[in-house]
């Protein structure tokens, strides 16, 4: 079964989706603004457009939050995918720390949306663990030092060596979210269109003209927005060549909240410091979450995906890995996610050409990311300023397609043998 396809416990908890409008049905094909991609990214920009007047209309090739932004962990903390010594190295200390004043601001957005009574869906929890594998510092003044005596009271996983806890990080239900700001971006005036995969984009004269497979549609708009994270196609030239579509998987297991409530203590989210570690979660019907490995080239079918995460729980987590055999406890379901990772690890935001831009790129920590990038170029548009200005800095960086694919699995396979190799040391 294919895993970027396959429905997951999200589906299966999720609230009734917004009923969008059928491209048929439109009451006008002009627009101001056309957004392409019905992910996090995407669903701010038609929000904040909407609200500000604009004649907008988001097309989504598939179902919204069908893409990542409605199948991911659910972790939300501040920064950016790259790290702050890889930011400052390839910006300069400066823009380093604007950017990572963005990534607060957009974290301090997702967290005053998720604690507001209309979101309550999205039944958020407070606070995440960092894991180290091999005694890591740290260098973020919003953590508080687990000691390794005090992590056996939480977790009986004896691997880890210390955690770094934040207080102010959430777990949540992202498709939950997504579904909620879909029906608040309608409410702002905006039009969302599903099943509308866009096949070309031409412009002619001043207006960019969208044609699509699906339905006997075309669509008119003034700007296009280019949201389409790790999913985009031919007609999205720049993503292909500046971004890969890079998997991650997903589990969760059948309900046990005696047996796992034995091993996790607490219901905070779970991750560890490696590159393509773990992440986990408790639900909220007693079973657990676990996301594990990343893939660049091909993906995962389900039952592999099923496999790897039961012996990825009992390789870190022994005595539960043994009793989830024992008692035939299964991993119930396993998806992928497609996620669009630039090589320096940050999104691209900017203007391609006249009228056309980009909002793609934020790797596995989009949640607080996406809406901040979405908000600035939002109002850049709205006022033709310079509000994307501090991504103008952040060079465009050539992927080389199925290479590039070979040399990020070739990359992510060093990077667990090194991990391997750093573990090994610190025992």
């Amino acid at each position: 079964m294919n895993a970027l396809l396959t429905r997951t416990w999200y589906d299966d908890t999720a609230i009734e989706p917004v009923g969008p409008t059928d491209a048929r049905d439109l009451p006008q094909h002009k627009f101001d603004v056309a957004i392409i991609g019905g992910g996090l990214a995407g669903l701010v920009a038609l929000l904040e457009l909407s609200k500000a007047g604009a004649k907008v209309v988001l097309l989504e090739a598939n179902q919204i939050g069908s893409g990542a932004s409605g199948r991911n962990g659910g972790f939300c903390s501040a920064g950016w995918a790259s790290t702050n010594k890889n930011m400052s190295a390839l910006l300069g200390t400066d823009r380093a720390n604007i950017l990572n004043q963005l990534g607060y601001d957009g974290f301090v957005w997702t967290r005053n949306k998720l604690l507001s009574s209309d979101y309550s869906s999205s039944m958020p929890i407070k606070g995440e663990l960092r894991l180290s594998l091999w005694n890591d510092s740290s260098d973020d003044l919003s953590t508080r030092k687990i000691s390794r005596e005090y992590l056996r009271k939480i977790l009986t996983a004896k691997r880890y060596k210390t955690g770094f806890y934040n207080s102010n990080a959430f777990h949540f239900h992202p498709l939950n979210f997504i579904r909620t700001l879909t029906k608040e971006a309608i409410d702002a005036g905006g039009t969302v269109v599903e099943n509308f995969r866009v096949k070309s984009v031409t412009k002619r004269h001043l207006t960019h003209i969208l044609e699509t497979h699906s339905v006997p549609n075309t669509i008119y708009a003034d700007k296009v927005i280019f949201a389409t994270g790790g999913y985009g196609g031919k007609e999205f030239k720049f993503g292909m060549r500046h971004q890969l579509p890079i998997k991650t998987y997903i589990g969760v297991s059948e309900p046990m909240h005696e047996i796992l409530n034995k091993h996790i203590t607490r219901n905070w989210a779970y991750s560890d410091t490696r590159r393509a570690g773990n992440y986990y979660r408790k639900l909220q019907d007693g079973s657990l979450l676990w996301g594990t490995s990343i893939t660049a080239y091909g993906t995962l079918n389900t039952e592999k995906i099923k496999k790897m995460i039961l012996n990825d729980i009992t390789s870190v987590f022994g005595e539960l890995g043994n009793e989830m055999t024992k008692s035939s406890l299964k991993i119930k379901y396993a998806w992928a996610g497609n996620m669009a990772y630039a090589r320096h690890f940050l999104p691209y935001v900017k203007e391609l050409q006249d009228g056309q831009y980009i909002l793609s790129g934020f790797g596995g920590h989009g949640m607080n990311t996406a809406p901040i990038a979405a908000q600035l170029l939002s109002h850049a548009i709205i006022t033709n300023s310079n509000a994307i200005q501090p991504f103008k800095d952040i060079p465009n960086q050539r992927v080389y397609g199925k290479i590039g694919l070979v040399g990020a699995e070739l990359r992510y396979l060093t990077m667990q043998f090194l991990d391997f190799y750093k573990e090994l040391k610190s025992k």
